[in-house]
């Protein structure tokens, strides 16, 4: 094999082996492996994520509502599922995102429109 075709060949290998190798770290830190999954469905989490930008200022817009301490899941709003949980209320109408707060020992739920307007808060059932 001439040395022109040996160098195409090693850099044709040396650019997959950089492009697989960089798909494997952005899988990595996207959260992409089947363990952080798995781990957010047992705790209940994961129903929908929120940008970083979305969840400082949900978090920020729940405890101005409530004078609480948003140190729950910040989410997009989704109709309650009774089946889920028995105890869920209804999700307000208008609801594009719920804020977990913590206030006075009591776990609430405060709903926000796609503003980031608070419309409700109600007792976390669970």
């Amino acid at each position: 094999m001439s040395d022109k075709i040996k160098r195409a060949v090693a850099a044709l290998a040396a650019l997959t082996a950089l492009a697989l190798g960089g798909a494997a770290i952005a899988n990595a830190t996207s959260g992409g492996g089947s363990e952080t999954n798995a781990a957010d469905e047992a705790s209940g989490d994961g129903d929908g994520h929120v940008s970083a930008a979305i969840d400082r200022q949900a978090r920020a817009a729940a405890e101005r509502a409530t004078g609480g301490v948003a140190d729950g899941d910040v989410e997009p709003a989704e109709q309650a599922d009774p089946i889920e949980d028995p105890n869920d209320q209804p999700t307000p109408k208008g609801a594009a995102y719920e804020v977990e707060i913590s206030k006075d020992g009591q776990a609430l739920k405060v709903f926000l429109d796609s503003s980031l307007k608070p419309i409700e808060t109600q007792r976390d059932a669970g």
